[in-house]
């Protein structure tokens, strides 16, 4: 009886090992199969909501801010406006000061609401959003819901598995991709469970000056297809602000 217990511990140990070998043997290393299931994945979005982080680099790091905060959107149809809310935190080079920035748009109009000064801007002509159109543009994973999200990094120059990454929570694949435009190249990092990008740095170096620039943006938390409405990017003016009859800074 002991025999038999053991030979069928033995058993169903060799088949957990064969599973877990199974699991490592079904991980892609294949860096543009992995891109093609990451643009199959990443077409089908129809609005997310995330927690993200934006920090510069390189050159960048001196003239761009850290963003972090929380973004809310419905990905652009054909010619229409993108419907989004961004509630970030702003430190700019150089300083410890932190603005709290809420940018958006509800389909037709765009709004800022700038804590610090306690103004808010409206306008049907994106740039309302001034110098803060980068603290949104920074947080947006723009690949999520696009028509054609990873065609460039398909067709780049180069293409390399770089391994099996944490970003957060998630476990990644790590795409190393230099486009065949010059000077561009970018680390990117796909969840291993739904091969949607978790993080993404992005790196240009100028022809002509030699100056390189770039940037590091993280994404967790990711939410998708939440349910939205037109309540989720409507603007309301909080108490004791003054909606100002111009564009922001």
């Amino acid at each position: 009886m002991k025999r038999s217990v053991c030979v069928l511990g033995l058993a169903v140990f060799g088949a957990s090992v064969w599973a877990q070998d199974a699991s490592k043997a079904a991980k892609l290393t294949d860096p543009v199969e992995i891109l093609k299931k990451a643009d199959e994945a990443s077409k089908p979005v129809k609005s997310y909501r995330y927690t993200a982080s934006f920090e510069a680099l390189f050159g960048d790091a001196e003239r761009l801010p850290k963003v972090t905060g929380k973004l809310t959107a419905v990905p652009p149809v054909e010619k229409k406006p993108p419907q989004f809310r961004c509630e970030a935190k702003v430190t700019k080079p150089g300083s410890s000061d932190v603005e709290d920035v809420t940018t958006g748009c509800d389909g037709d109009n765009f709004f800022v609401i700038d804590a610090k000064n306690k103004k808010v801007y409206v306008d049907v002509d994106p740039a309302v959003l001034g110098s803060f159109r980068r603290t949104a543009g920074a947080l947006r994973m723009a690949e999520y819901g696009h028509a054609t999200p990873f065609s460039d990094e398909i067709n780049g120059k180069k293409q390399e598995f770089k391994g099996m990454e944490k970003v957060g929570d998630e476990e990644c694949y790590h795409v190393f991709v230099e486009y065949s435009q010059a000077g561009l190249e970018a680390d990117w990092y796909f969840s291993a469970k739904d091969f949607l990008p978790r993080r993404v740095d992005r790196a240009g170096t100028d022809p002509t000056s030699g100056k390189k620039g770039g940037g590091k943006l993280i994404v967790t938390g990711l939410e998708l297809n939440p349910k939205v409405d037109e309540k989720t990017f409507k603007l309301s003016v909080p108490e004791g602000y003054t909606k100002v009859d111009d564009f922001a800074p």
